[in-house]
């Protein structure tokens, strides 16, 4: 199949404005549903036009992929759908406003979203698992947030459910099945279908690191290349920097081919190998200056999530996901 007329391709390459808009919006949505199931749960007979815009929920969502904490809430109050005023209620919208102050903002799921795609690299290299799998369960666990937040599913169980899903599409069912054993996940299936809906069943992906070894082929034909032993530790390197890359926004702004190059660039830079620059001559000037400021970006980003002090601002984030609203299933 052709890179660009994959579902890669055609569903899942973004810009940088189309990709946090739709975060935005999948962020706004979240918080407006869990504002509307907090005012049922507190006072369902109080406001029935309230009860009504959460019981409308349930039709435009399918039930399959609905939290199980909001299915719970909906199915409780389904006999409270009474008739609704055509006046606005101003006291609602304005509870509304301050009930937003007590849910995730953007920023904040950012973070939770990084530090559990970080914990999910971090496992998976602790069981050994190969490099396809681990690229392929970030990608899985960062398309599913692109669709749904952090308020509505929990990142502490989709990221197991994602690394087990990425074991058996490379048919390694063995580590699969280790993986669940070692976190104790229940309802695994039900898990495994609400993450296929999210991502359209679009399984197959392009992953960098075929497009890596691609270019290091290329590289072995000339007569520039360096040993065998050294283009192993260059490889070695460039996945390394690639499992990183898979952690951020990178593999929704730019196709895998331009994320392989940069993974290049950047370990030739640190072990001052210039012979890959030959490589880059069949490249138009668009596209090498485009390379190298990926590079750049990637480096100046994966420094910045991997390094930087935001324990305290990951810690009030989680913080606020223990609300009654919020259940780890």
């Amino acid at each position: 199949m052709l890179f660009r007329s994959s579902s890669h391709f055609n569903s899942w390459l973004f810009t940088k404005a189309q990709l946090n808009t739709i975060r935005e919006q999948t962020n706004l949505d979240a918080r407006k549903r869990i504002h509307r199931v907090e005012e049922i749960e507190s006072d369902p007979l109080s406001n029935p036009r309230k009860h009504k815009l959460v019981e409308n929920e349930e039709e435009e969502h399918d039930e399959v992929i609905m939290h199980p904490r909001k299915k719970q809430v909906l199915a409780n109050h389904q006999a409270l759908n009474k008739h609704i005023p055509d006046s606005s209620d101003a006291a609602f919208h304005e509870s509304q406003v301050n009930s937003f102050q007590t849910t995730l903002t953007l920023f904040e799921e950012e973070l939770i979203r990084s530090n559990y795609a970080l914990k999910l690299l971090q496992f998976a290299n602790a069981i050994k698992c190969p490099t396809k799998v681990k690229l392929t369960a970030l990608t899985y666990f960062s398309r599913f947030y692109v669709k749904a937040s952090v308020m509505d599913y929990p990142a502490d169980t989709i990221w197991v459910i994602c690394l087990s899903l990425a074991c058996k599409v490379e048919e390694n069912s063995k580590l699969s099945e280790r993986v669940l054993k070692s976190c104790e996940i229940k309802n695994v299936l039900d898990w495994e279908l609400i993450i296929l809906q999210k991502l359209s069943f679009h399984l197959r992906i392009f992953r960098a690191d075929r497009a890596l070894d691609g270019l290091l082929i290329k590289w072995r034909e000339q007569n520039s290349c360096p040993s065998d032993e050294k283009l192993t530790e260059i490889r070695k390197g460039a996945i390394n920097f690639l499992e990183q890359i898979y952690v951020t926004d990178f593999s929704f702004l730019y196709p895998p081919g331009i994320l392989a190059a940069s993974s290049l660039i950047y370990v030739c830079d640190s072990s001052d190998e210039p012979s890959f620059g030959g490589l880059l001559s069949q490249y138009d000037q668009i596209t090498i200056d485009q390379i190298t400021n990926i590079k750049s970006l990637i480096t100046l980003s994966t420094n910045n999530l991997l390094h930087s002090a935001r324990k305290e601002e990951l810690d009030q984030a989680k913080a606020k996901l223990q609300t009654d609203y919020y259940k780890k299933v």
